[in-house]
C-alpha cells in the first residue's frame, strides 16, 4: 500500500499538500479527542471484518450467481449415484471374500482394514439413501413446483450475476478515480471532491432518488444481496482459520458455537459494508440529488461546495460524515478500506473465472 502511494501519478509530500487540504480538516472536524477514539475503537473492528468481507463477501458473489444458474442435482440423480456406488462397494467385498474362500487362507489385515471400510462407507451410502427415500416422500410437492420454477431459477441466477458484475465495476472505478485523482493521497484517507469516472450504481441510485422511494427499494435490494452472498459464502467455505476448518455449516447438523461465530461474522461484514457502500456510490451516499448554483448552473455537490467557506446549501449525510472523519482523521484505516474493497474485487473475478478449474 505504501509502494503503491509513493509511485502514483501525481504524488505529492505531505507539508506540499497541507496548506492546500486545511479546508478538508476544518470540514470534518477532527480535532474532537472523544470521538475520535471512538472512531479508532470501530476502525479497528471494521478492519476484522475486512478479511471476512474478502473471503466470504467476494466468493459469495461470485459463486451465488453460478450455484443457481448451475443448480443443483436431483433427489433422482443422486439416489441413483447412491445406487452404482453401493454396487461397487459390494462388488468388492465380494470379490475379497471369493479370493479367500478358494484359498482357505486367512485374511490379510490390508484386506481386513479394507473390508472394515466397505462395511463403514455402506452404512454411510444407506444412511443417505433412507434420507433421500424420506426427502422424496416428503417433498414430492415441492419437487413439481420447483421444476415449475426452474426457468425462473436461471432468470433469478443470471440477475445476481449482473448484481455481482456491477459490484465488482463500481468498487473498482471508484477505487482507481481515488487513487489517481486524490490531491492528497493516503494522508487524508484518499478524498476526492467529486466523483470522476462513471459509478452505474452511483447513477442509478442517484437518478432513482428523484423518484422517491425507489432509491430506498433499490438499496435495499443491494444491501440483502450482497448479505445473502455472504451468508452463502459462510456455508459453503465454513469458518476456517488458515486453511483449517474449525466448523461447518450443514443443514440439521451445525453446533450452536458455528451459529455464534456465524452471526458475530456477518455483524463485522455489515460493519465493513457500511464503509463500502462510500466506494459503491460515493455521490449518493454522500449528497444524494443534492446541488447547488454557479451562476446560471446548476452543479452536483461536492465536498469543498460543502466546506463553510463555500456559503452553500450543500449538506453530507451522517455516514458520509462519519466515514470522512477517518479518512482525515485516521488515514491508514480509510487506505486499508480502500485496498479491500480492490482484495474483493480480485477473489470475485477469481471465483467468477475459475472456479469450475478449481473444482475439477
Amino acid at each position: 500500500m505504501c509502494i503503491r502511494d509513493r509511485f502514483r501519478p501525481g504524488y505529492k509530500k505531505h507539508s506540499e499538500v497541507a496548506s492546500e487540504m486545511e479546508w478538508v480538516k476544518e470540514l470534518f472536524d477532527v480535532q474532537h479527542v472523544g470521538e475520535s477514539a471512538i472512531s479508532f475503537c470501530l476502525s479497528v473492528l471494521t478492519c476484522v471484518g475486512v478479511a471476512f468481507w474478502i473471503i466470504y463477501g467476494g466468493y459469495g458473489l461470485g459463486s451465488l450467481p453460478i450455484f443457481l444458474i448451475k443448480g443443483t442435482k436431483s433427489l433422482g440423480q443422486a439416489k441413483n449415484e447412491i445406487t452404482n456406488d453401493l454396487i461397487k462397494i459390494r462388488g468388492r467385498y465380494n470379490g475379497i471374500q471369493e479370493k479367500y474362500s478358494r484359498s482357505h487362507t486367512k485374511i490379510s489385515k490390508h484386506d481386513q482394514r479394507l473390508i472394515n471400510n466397505l462395511k463403514k462407507h455402506e452404512k454411510l451410502l444407506n444412511r443417505k439413501n433412507e434420507y433421500i427415500q424420506n426427502a422424496e416422500t416428503e417433498a414430492g410437492r415441492l419437487q413439481s413446483i420447483l421444476k415449475i420454477l426452474t426457468p425462473f431459477r436461471y432468470l433469478i441466477g443470471l440477475t445476481c450475476l449482473a448484481f455481482s458484475l456491477l459490484i465488482f465495476f463500481s468498487l473498482g472505478v471508484t477505487a482507481f478515480d481515488k487513487f489517481m485523482n486524490s490531491k492528497c493521497g493516503l494522508s487524508c484517507g484518499y478524498l476526492i471532491e467529486k466523483p470522476t469516472f462513471f459509478n452505474p450504481i452511483d447513477k442509478t441510485l442517484v437518478f432513482a432518488s428523484q423518484y422517491f422511494p425507489l432509491d430506498y427499494l433499490v438499496f435495499f435490494v443491494l444491501v440483502f444481496y450482497i448479505f445473502i452472498a455472504s451468508l452463502y459464502g459462510i456455508i459453503k467455505v465454513g469458518i476456517k482459520i488458515t486453511c483449517i476448518t474449525i466448523y461447518e455449516i450443514k443443514r440439521e447438523s451445525t453446533l450452536p458455537q458455528a451459529l455464534l461465530m456465524t452471526a458475530f461474522i456477518m455483524k463485522l461484514i455489515l460493519m465493513v459494508l457500511a464503509t463500502q457502500i462510500m466506494i459503491l456510490s460515493p455521490q449518493y451516499a454522500t449528497f444524494g440529488t443534492q446541488t447547488y448554483s454557479v451562476g446560471n448552473k446548476e452543479m452536483m455537490c461536492t465536498l469543498s461546495a460543502a466546506s463553510q467557506k463555500a456559503k452553500t446549501s450543500c449538506s453530507m449525510s451522517y455516514v458520509s460524515i462519519f466515514y470522512n472523519k477517518i479518512s482525515v482523521s485516521l488515514p491508514f484505516f480509510s487506505g486499508c478500506f480502500l485496498y479491500t474493497s480492490d482484495a474483493a474485487d480480485d477473489l470475485l473475478c477469481v471465483d467468477l473465472g475459475g472456479r469450475r478449474i478449481i473444482q475439477k
